[in-house]
């Protein structure tokens, strides 16, 4: 997501509290935090927009993780 400059600090203690939040980083790039989720798909999707409606927050972009390959089993 994108966040106003200035508003990082205030943004990161209250996305930290939110349900189903596994990490939350600052990053470099096109966007300013990358939040992991994880949890069922309401739970998941609420979240989404308790993070939408705090302030500072100027833009959001959601991606759903899927399994495409399985993973491999290790040697043994």
């Amino acid at each position: 997501m994108q966040v106003y400059p200035g508003k990082e600090r205030e943004f990161l203690k209250k996305a930290k509290s939110l349900p189903g939040m596994v990490n939350v980083e600052m990053v470099h790039g096109a966007f300013d935090v990358v939040i992991i989720l994880e949890g069922d798909l309401r739970t998941i999707d609420d979240t989404i927009l308790k993070v939408r409606s705090i302030q500072g927050v100027s833009r959001t972009e959601s991606l759903l993780g899927f399994e495409m390959f399985p993973t491999p089993s290790s040697p043994g």
